[in-house]
């Protein structure tokens, strides 16, 4: 027992932490994009700050991949608990890469 109360602290330890790091970029990304609005700078400088934006989503985007993941794999558990057989949809989503 004492495992499984350690893996569900781990668990909401990660989903917290998860959770303000997105928060974090999110804040991020909002502060570049003002500065590239407002910053009157050379080109080298905005082009900079520029691809520093680019990573900040792309990073975003990591993190809700992550959890769109996380949300198809709870449904399928779910169709497979209350043991109801899966769509054509679920199947088709494992034949994806």
């Amino acid at each position: 027992m004492k495992i499984r109360e350690h893996s569900m602290r781990f668990g909401a330890f990660k989903k917290r932490k998860m959770a303000e790091e997105q928060e974090e970029i999110e804040r991020s990304i909002s502060a570049l994009e003002k500065q590239i609005i407002d910053y009157h700078a050379d080109d080298f400088e905005k082009e900079r700050i520029w691809t520093k934006l680019q990573a900040r989503k792309r990073e975003l985007e990591k993190i809700i991949e992550h959890q769109t993941k996380g949300a198809i794999l709870r449904s399928k558990i779910r169709w497979c608990n209350e043991g109801k057989k899966n769509t054509k949809y679920f199947l088709n989503l494992e034949k994806r890469p």
